[in-house]
């Protein structure tokens, strides 16, 4: 499975997301023209690509921000994957109690 390093993605978190997020821009999006099902797969094969295809999305922070607005509990949103969301969430709190 990718393990996607937390602190690194808090950081650029910060640094590129926007607060808030009312809609992604689809047209700009690197998914726009993939099988939506691989970013929901449950094989990690599956979810390694989804990944790489949001490593390479010009909207990947407001996808991601979308997606912890929204709370969304299944598949690959902004490169992470639930389990790595609520990790982000946990470290984005700690960062902002500090």
């Amino acid at each position: 499975m990718t393990t996607t390093n937390i602190a690194e993605t808090a950081q650029d978190y910060f640094r590129y997301a926007s607060p808030t997020v009312t809609r992604v821009d689809l047209e700009r999006a690197a998914c726009r023209d993939t099988d939506l099902e691989l970013f929901f797969s449950i094989d990690e094969a599956d979810e390694a690509r989804a990944k790489s295809v949001c490593q390479r999305c010009p909207v990947r922070w407001e996808c991601l921000t979308y997606a912890l607005e929204t709370r969304q509990r299944h598949g690959v949103w902004g490169g992470l994957n639930p389990e790595e969301r609520t990790l982000l969430v946990r470290r984005i709190r700690q960062e902002m109690t500090l």
